[in-house]
């Protein structure tokens, strides 16, 4: 396949991962006002761990092998982390300004990767951080004055999502993106289980139950999307798409919602976005660049 062909394919698949972390987002924030936190992030792992599983079968025919084990559950546990806080902040704040404070990911995967992986980074990056960082706090606090906790909780699911993709650099050379999704939604299943067994349990409505197979199936084809998107295409050509997520949640939570978040917020919302998009343009064109599959 030419390289043309190669990368619409792969934006293609970017906009399928786009769509979905979006709808991940409203079936989240859907669901929040009825179903506990942990359950969300139980029935998150859960269901896209049984969606993975099958769909690894009848591909390979078998689950794909784990090599770095220490390495996956260390991702795994930062991408629980991160999905915590994420659903926090999407029962909290409007779903446009959450979507872009999670999509700021890349801002702080280029900086621990220099920090954490020792990764040669350009000095053009450092003045994108800085951006993104003014762009974080206009909607953290949209005012300059008073901080919005729930926010800033949003902004940490950004921080920690980034330290599991640097990890996710790392497993990139000993195993397989399903493998790595895999253990992401055993551990997020495994860990959310007891908490929510103490809490005790909620009988799902059959509206619930939709929901709870929304989560688990949007986020899978997401990831999925991402890591074919990634596979198909050029980093530097497919990677900005993503950031359609951002674009679709505002506004999808201007119509269910009827949300629209303050003039602040937005140009922080844009700086974001924009720096975010910078620096992943930049990462995809450096020899350690890489995929953020998770």
């Amino acid at each position: 396949m030419a390289a043309g062909s190669k990368n619409l394919l792969g934006i293609g698949y970017m906009l399928v991962a786009a769509a979905s972390f979006a709808a991940f987002s409203v079936v989240t924030k859907l669901a929040v006002p009825t179903i506990p936190l942990m359950e969300i992030v139980f029935y998150r792992g859960a269901v896209a761990l049984v969606l993975l599983c099958l769909w690894e079968k009848r591909r390979y025919g078998r689950l794909q092998p784990s090599v770095a084990r220490k390495d996956l559950l260390i991702r795994s546990l930062l991408g629980l982390t991160g999905l915590v806080a994420y659903v926090h902040a999407l029962g909290h704040i409007e779903l446009g300004l959450a979507s872009a404070l999670n999509q700021s990911s890349p801002l702080f995967v280029a900086l621990f990767a220099f920090l954490v992986l020792h990764e040669r980074t350009r000095l053009v990056i450092i003045p994108l951080i800085l951006v993104g960082f003014a762009g974080a706090t206009m909607v953290v606090s949209p005012d300059l004055g008073a901080i919005n906790v729930h926010a800033l909780v949003g902004l940490g699911s950004a921080v920690v999502s980034a330290l599991a993709y640097t990890w996710v650099r790392k497993l990139r050379k000993t195993d397989r993106p399903e493998t790595i999704v895999r253990w992401f939604s055993a551990t997020v299943s495994l860990f959310a289980l007891p908490i929510v067994t103490v809490q005790g349990w909620t009988v799902p409505t059959p509206y619930e139950a939709l929901l709870i197979f929304g989560l688990g199936f949007f986020s899978l084809t997401g990831q999925l999307g991402l890591t074919n998107a990634y596979r198909h295409g050029a980093a530097g050509v497919v990677s900005p798409f993503l950031y359609f997520a951002v674009l679709l949640s505002l506004l999808l939570g201007w119509l269910l919602w009827q949300e629209w978040p303050t003039l602040t917020a937005l140009g922080g919302a844009a700086l974001l976005v924009a720096s975010s998009i910078g620096v992943a343009l930049l990462d995809s064109r450096s020899p350690a660049g890489g995929n953020h599959e998770s």
